[in-house]
């Protein structure tokens, strides 16, 4: 596991931990959430990076769910997740599932609860789809022919062919943004992500590490989704990439032909 991943982990665990929520089967290996509660008084306040939220809201929405968590504000917690999960957040589509299976703080709804575990489940994780094993064994025949209509209902907005995608290119859009200067900067600065400060002078990472370490968060948010991919290290941009008389016609037709993304979210 690597330190990213338990970044991302520490976080679903703090909101397991906060809600007192438990799988619904035992499981050995990492990452578990657990299971006994904790009074949120007892927690340190989380602290949510929002200069992140310009390449993975979803990771940034689901940071906020935990912060609601621990306020033991209902509402903004399911606000906060579901707008996570529109994003793609299986760690927020997961919560989503527990609550209203096991009905921790909203009313018990198990085919929803089933139906958004069922999604969390969708990239094969091995946590997700046992739990979702497990409570799919404890529904009755009709809480499963429910849950079926529930899922249906939420494809359109959540499945990873719409939610993920759609975090995907905002990632893409904003990494190309990063890496699109000219002439590429040789250091970036992101507040709370990259560099420090020595005395009053912030200290920030070249661009390529900065892009590394992005691509290394992207890559934990999407993982298991077939249609993840990874953007490059920043490249200089030469003068003749710049003068169309000087490419290729191949290069030229190929630079006509691209159509920008319309749907921007």
């Amino acid at each position: 596991m690597t330190a990213t991943d338990r970044l991302f982990w520490r976080k679903a665990r703090m909101w397991f931990a906060v809600g007192g929520l438990a799988a619904a089967v035992p499981l050995s290996a990492e990452p578990l959430p657990v299971a006994a509660p904790v009074h949120a008084s007892t927690e340190a306040p989380v602290e949510c990076n929002d200069s992140l939220y310009r390449f993975l809201p979803g990771e940034v929405n689901f940071c906020l769910a935990v912060r609601e968590r621990q306020r033991n504000n209902v509402a903004g917690t399911l606000e906060m997740l579901k707008l996570a999960a529109g994003w793609g957040n299986k760690k927020a589509q997961y919560a989503l599932g527990l609550m209203y299976f096991n009905g921790e703080q909203v009313a018990p709804n198990r085919p929803l609860g089933l139906a958004w575990l069922g999604l969390a489940a969708e990239r094969g994780d091995a946590t997700y789809a046992a739990v979702l094993a497990s409570a799919y064994g404890k529904a009755t025949p009709l809480e499963r022919q429910q849950a079926q209509a529930r899922y249906a209902a939420l494809l359109p907005t959540y499945a990873d062919a719409i939610a993920a995608r759609r975090a995907q290119r905002r990632f893409d859009r904003e990494m190309h943004e990063l890496t699109r200067q000219e002439p590429y900067p040789s250091q970036v600065c992101i507040a709370g992500l990259t560099g420090g400060y020595t005395g009053q002078v912030p200290v920030c990472p070249s661009a390529s590490a900065a892009v590394a370490l992005l691509n290394r968060f992207g890559d934990a948010y999407f993982e298991g989704w077939t249609g993840h991919v990874t953007v490059g290290a920043p490249q200089p941009v030469r003068a003749d990439d710049r003068d169309p008389s000087k490419q290729s016609p191949d290069a030229a037709r190929q630079g006509q032909s691209a159509e920008p993304d319309s749907t921007r979210p």
